[in-house]
């Protein structure tokens, strides 16, 4: 295996990466150099879209996943949206979730797509897909977009628009370090629905659970300057005011033809055994649509089948090349995670940690057991996923 830049991955011939990687998906693929396909979605209707982004929201303090009771409102929600049990963040930090999301396509493991120069221009983001169908989109950020690079690329592949800090004037609103708090945001998104005429998907991207976890005092009870503490009391903010949102699109009528999407961008703290931080990188996620039946879905995936299965559940059509599919009618029982120099690729009862530097590897299961020998089929699927999602990057 070698590595010949930072932006072209080698591990197999491309061909060979490709082949595997199809095999993985089982699509109807359109050749045999690429993952293109036709996507056709299982519905027939076609539907706004609120995709929000929820800053650090892993399993370690929402409850339904087991985690710490900081989550009520979502844990209420859970029995009523289609909720994905094990679904995994593509990285530690929210640039790759953030470009995973939005590309659908498993990251490189040298950056993010926001931030590599051959994705800087017509490179494949969910928006594209959407304007294709004749929408309108937009991504709202309470802080400065020009952090990571973010509103250069939204504009350059796919956006219409991007509203951040400097468009949020309303003096009710108190900011962080960071920017305005997820209820400015909420407020905000609420204004851009009712002043537009076309189908819009429109994209934010929460920062109130964002270390040094400074929120507005009003929404929860008083809590300690304890770093655990503070960290729960955000998360349990973030919970209340994205109920007070939810209810208010309900309340004003936007429900009946709008999804909401909401998944985490990583876990929070991730640190400790590779065990650990799987485990705290499994995300919140969940999509409530009017027309989709509650359900748990228990498939091992990614990010990047999360932005598929939305396309599926809104309604569009179109030909992809990414690393994602649609769970909703297809089983899944891996994923793919960069942290550091490691590739941790994960199954449903074990996983593989490739490290990119010392070209070694090892296997275990989740009780930290080491497993021998390493499955050699599945770190090659593992792997060829990374190349395939690189072949996309080099020729998109």
């Amino acid at each position: 295996y070698k590595q010949q830049s930072e932006e072209n991955i080698f591990f197999f011939e491309d061909s060979l990466a490709i082949m595997n990687t199809q095999a993985l998906l089982n699509e109807n693929f359109l050749n045999t150099h690429s993952l293109e396909r036709k996507f056709q979605s299982s519905s027939t209707k076609k539907k706004n879209v609120i995709l929000v982004i929820l800053e650090s929201f892993g399993s370690r303090y929402v409850g339904y996943l087991g985690g710490a009771n900081a989550t009520p409102n979502f844990d209420n929600y859970s029995n009523s949206a289609y909720v994905f049990m094990n679904m995994y963040g593509s990285g530690s930090r929210t640039h790759w979730g953030v470009s995973t999301l939005l590309t659908a396509t498993y990251p490189s493991y040298t950056n993010s797509y926001m931030n590599l120069p051959r994705s800087q221009k017509s490179f494949y983001t969910l928006a594209q897909s959407f304007k294709k169908n004749g929408y309108k989109n937009i991504f709202i950020y309470g802080g400065d977009s020009s952090f990571d690079n973010m509103g250069t690329f939204f504009l350059s592949n796919g956006f219409d628009k991007v509203i951040d800090q400097d468009s949020f004037t309303d003096t009710r609103h108190s900011k962080n370090i960071w920017g305005y708090h997820d209820e400015a945001l909420y407020e905000k998104i609420v204004e851009t629905i009712k002043n537009q005429e076309k189908p819009f998907f429109i994209t934010a991207l929460t920062l109130s659970s964002h270390e040094p976890f400074d929120i507005p005092s009003n929404k929860i009870k008083s809590y300690t300057h304890d770093f655990q503490k503070n960290f729960y009391n955000s998360i349990l903010y973030a919970d209340v005011v994205f109920s007070e949102f939810y209810s208010k699109l309900e309340a004003e009528g936007i429900l009946d033809n709008t999804i909401v999407a909401v998944i985490g961008d990583h876990g929070a703290q991730i640190n400790g055994e590779f065990v650990d931080i799987i485990d705290k990188n499994r995300l919140l996620a969940m999509i409530f649509d009017k027309d989709l039946q509650p359900v748990k879905n228990y498939n091992t995936a990614s990010q990047a089948d999360f932005s598929v299965t939305l396309l599926d559940v809104a309604g569009i059509q179109d030909v992809l090349n990414t690393s994602g599919v649609s769970l909703l009618n297809k089983k899944k029982d891996n994923a793919i995670m960069i942290f550091g120099s490691s590739i941790i690729c994960i199954f449903d009862e074990n996983f593989i940690v490739y490290d990119t530097n010392s070209k070694s590897a090892f296997f275990k299961d989740f009780n930290n057991t080491l497993l021998e020998p390493i499955d050699n089929k599945k770190l090659t699927n593992c792997l060829s996923q990374i190349q395939s999602a690189n072949i996309i990057y080099r020729k998109d």
